[in-house]
């Protein structure tokens, strides 16, 4: 095999996990410290879409948990509710915000302690099969 076909090959293989990479980053990614008792906390980020195209995010994983879960809050009867998202919609040129008392990044059955300072890491899924890795720190919202 000549090295311009192998060269060509690695830049098809690469191009769209780095056009993906550049319009697609988290920012400002932390996670609730939770109280000793609990297995469960939130985490929160901003999701900006600097690309084109619109992306939808099907799913999330972090190794700390056993379930991880993007979810949304709705007040109904007086009382906020938690409801899981099947998806999020990130529009082009756009971010989508996961804030405290809002649509929010649910883990549930922690494997272990957190600990203040810690860094927690997601992977977001992608309706088109891409992962957005996000590393958060651990926030003590006490002090």
């Amino acid at each position: 095999m000549n090295r311009c076909l192998i060269f060509a090959i690695v830049a098809l293989v690469l191009w769209p996990v780095s056009s993906f990479a550049q319009s697609l980053v988290a920012d400002q990614a932390w996670v609730r410290l939770p109280p000793p008792v609990m297995d469960a906390t939130a985490g929160y980020m901003v999701v900006e879409n600097a690309g084109d195209q619109d992306v939808v995010l099907i799913a999330v994983d972090s190794p700390v948990a056993e379930h991880v879960m993007m979810h949304g809050m709705q007040m109904s009867e007086g009382r906020m509710h938690m409801f899981p998202l099947p998806e999020v919609h990130v529009p082009a040129h756009a971010s989508v915000s996961f804030v405290p008392g809002g649509m929010h990044i649910m883990l549930m059955g922690l494997h272990a302690p957190l600990r203040a300072g810690q860094s927690v890491h997601f992977e977001f899924k992608t309706s088109a099969g891409e992962l957005l890795p996000v590393d958060a720190i651990v926030r003590d919202m006490r002090k």
